[in-house]
């Protein structure tokens, strides 16, 4: 009982310390105008206020029954009640997850390398779980060891093989710091030597992916292969490769590889190839630790609350996502010339941030909850710049991934759903990957070696069937014998299939019995229900099992009592809805980036290459898509979101102007819109500027 008692003690002392932030931010910004001879920006509207933070929020437009329960609400604390509601909805993570990828160029294609869906999950569980932002950052930064125990190791693999790229990256995110010109030479405009860059790339240089030839065990077996001379020897370097990718990319090993100046470096204070101990850039020196222990050292330095950059750099990250500018402006190009647009606001976020532990939700919901995030927008528009003095946030458009996941909302009843197959196939795929991970990592040199040689032996024997039916390939398809052409390959490819057979057999299987028979359990590789599956035959499986209709009656079933599908209809509408599940998700549920030419692609999706390479800048091509794609005829379809919405609306108009827009019609639009059908109106209203506009 006590314990009870205490638990909700500190939940009102937090709400009061928040209460008390946000009156203390709005205070700073109203001395800020008062000097400036500024006034407020009047409250905004209900339905202004309602649109602008579920697309804030959770990235989206709030649906018919969602927008009506607020606008219909009388209490007055109802704003209060949304931001909670939607800081702890699935939408939140949803959403946020598309900034921080953007930010972090996180990239997750089925098609790519495992350790990229690791790095997208990682950001979600993240923003899912709420993971106070210092200690996210600071097991990224001090990860290595398999990707599958430390899955923050995903943060170095983004960046494989160019380790000072990625220290250039890191600085710049999570320290607001550009110092990739010191790289090369002392930086023209800011501090920074090209001493600086190489002392702190020295802190994470001994960190590299573990590419087989750098874990100690298969380095062994390579160099037993090196002076082999027997038959198989030719064909021993490709099976090696071959069966020992798992350990590819599967995390990180600290191989301790001290970090050298170039031989062009030109200046006084060391000479070329010189080795460089770490060192860090600005704020208290930290007691430096050795080997891979100085990652925890440069971990715990960068995260750190007395770092005079970390608390800086994540506030004004927050504060421009929500207003449309930073208080510092590049926010991820801080110089010691930099200074806040209000520094009595930067001190107020910052100590807030400090005091809150890097919660995000919690600072989220104070700046959320300001007078000033609620106040009507500024339409002045701000030239590139110039600053914003936060008298309300900044108009702007709707991201790409707004504008997808909104569009979503009016087709997919259940849009917030993650995508089950996709998560589904890579557990299992991942099940399998660590499997053979694990269980490579406990052979012996000298096992490697003989499994190679046997496996070997079998490519040895196939090489002169694999020539012959090459040249017999030729001459079929010389003589456009096409049946022939098709035989032969079904016959190369059952050759190839004998070569992975026998690695196989003579490396996995073995393998995988060692670990079976050390954790005592079934190993995914060897005996689980998808063993010996290669990706796209375990998509595939994965997929077809989930067109087992049973696998979503917990949601078809809800839905089909909520909006009464007649029985003769409930297995159609099962089909329709296995569709609008499984192919019009959220954006940040799709592969990641899109591919080009999609939807988000054409609206300004970043290509993830680039830190915030995201753009919200208009194109004719956007307005072909919302013309000419098959969105507006999908939301206008007898099973979407939208028409099932409107289903026995008093007032058609008032509904569609509701579920689009978030606002009643006024009265000159009901007098222009007597002969105007629905598809009509909501073609019109969906290419308007409005929808695409954050107020």
């Amino acid at each position: 009982m006590f314990r009870f008692f205490l638990i909700i003690l500190l939940a009102n002392l937090v709400t009061l310390h928040a209460e008390d932030a946000t009156s203390r931010i709005d205070a700073a910004l109203a001395e800020h105008w008062q000097k400036k001879g500024l006034k407020p920006n009047a409250a905004a509207s209900d339905e202004v206020f309602i649109r602008r933070v579920y697309l804030d929020v959770i990235g989206r437009i709030p649906t018919l029954e969602e927008a009506r329960a607020f606008l219909d609400d009388r209490a007055e604390n109802k704003r209060a009640v949304l931001i909670d509601r939607l800081l702890a909805s699935d939408g939140y993570a949803l959403h946020w997850f598309n900034y921080w990828a953007d930010v972090l160029r996180a990239q997750s294609q089925l098609t790519r390398r495992g350790h990229h869906a690791v790095f997208c999950d990682l950001i979600r569980e993240a923003l899912r779980t709420n993971k106070p932002y210092d200690q996210w950052v600071r097991e990224m930064l001090a990860a290595r060891g398999d990707i599958f125990n430390v899955p923050g190791t995903a943060f170095y693999l983004r960046d494989t093989g160019m380790p000072l790229d990625n220290l250039a990256n890191l600085t710049r995110i999570f320290l607001g710091t550009r110092i990739e010109c010191a790289q090369c030479h002392n930086h023209p405009f800011d501090k920074w030597s090209q001493m600086d860059f190489y002392k702190m790339a020295a802190f994470t240089h001994g960190n590299e992916f573990s590419h087989y030839k750098k874990i100690p065990v298969f380095r062994a077996a390579v160099t037993l292969i090196g002076p082999y001379k027997g038959p198989e020897r030719s064909k021993m370097g490709p099976t090696i490769e071959n069966s020992l990718s798992p350990q590819n990319y599967a995390g990180m090993v600290w191989t301790g590889l001290p970090l050298k100046l170039p031989h062009d470096y030109q200046y006084s204070d060391a000479k070329p190839h010189e080795e460089i101990k770490p060192g860090v850039m600005f704020g208290k020196v930290p007691s430096l630790a050795t080997g891979e222990a100085q990652l925890d050292t440069f971990a715990a330095w960068a995260t750190s609350a007395e770092n005079p950059r970390f608390t800086t750099v994540i506030v004004n990250r927050l504060w421009k996502r929500l207003f449309g500018l930073a208080n510092i402006e590049p926010l991820d190009e801080i110089m010691e010339s930099s200074v806040p647009v209000i520094p009595a606001l930067q001190v107020e976020l910052e100590s807030h941030m400090k005091a809150l532990r890097y919660d995000m939700k919690a600072f989220l919901r104070t700046l959320l909850n300001t007078r000033a995030y609620q106040a009507e927008c500024v339409r002045q528009e701000i030239a590139a710049g110039d600053t914003s003095h936060f008298t309300g946030p900044i108009l702007r458009r709707i991201t790409a991934e707004q504008t997808w996941d909104s569009l979503v909302t009016l087709i997919n009843p259940t849009p917030d759903l993650p995508h089950r197959i996709v998560h589904d196939y890579l557990k299992r795929r991942r099940s399998i990957e660590r499997d053979a991970v694990l269980s490579q990592r406990l052979m012996t040199s000298e096992e490697v070696f003989e499994g190679v040689k046997a496996a070997a032996a079998t490519y040895v024997q196939n090489a002169e069937t694999t020539q012959r039916l090459q040249g017999e390939l030729e001459a079929a398809r010389a003589a456009d014998d096409k049946a022939r052409v098709k035989q032969i390959g079904q016959q190369m490819t059952a050759v190839e299939n004998n070569q992975r057979g026998a690695v196989r057999t003579h490396i996995m299987i073995p393998a995988a019995k060692k670990l079976a028979e050390k954790e005592k359990r079934f190993v995914a590789h060897l005996d689980g229900p998808d063993a010996g599956m290669q990706n796209s035959d375990l998509l595939e499986k994965v997929w077809s099992e989930f067109r087992d209709v049973s696998k979503w009656r917990d949601i078809f079933s809800v839905e089909e009592k909520r909006w009464s599908i007649p029985e003769s209809t409930r297995e159609a509408y099962f089909k329709h809805r296995f569709g609008t599940a499984t192919s019009y998700l959220r954006a940040s549920e799709l592969d990641q980036p899109a591919p080009n030419g999609h939807f988000l692609r054409e609206f300004g999706q970043s290509d993830r290459e680039v830190i915030e390479n995201a753009s919200t800048d208009a194109s004719i091509t956007q307005a072909l898509q919302m013309m000419n794609s098959d969105l507006i005829p999908r939301i206008l379809q007898p099973w979407s979101a939208f028409t099932l919405s409107q289903r026995n609306a008093p007032d058609p108009v008032e509904a569609v102007y509701l579920t689009l827009l978030t606002r009643k019609p006024t009265v000159f639009e009901r007098s222009r819109l007597a002969d105007v059908g629905i598809e009509d109106l909501v073609f019109a209203l969906l290419n308007g500027q409005q929808f695409l506009f954050v107020q």
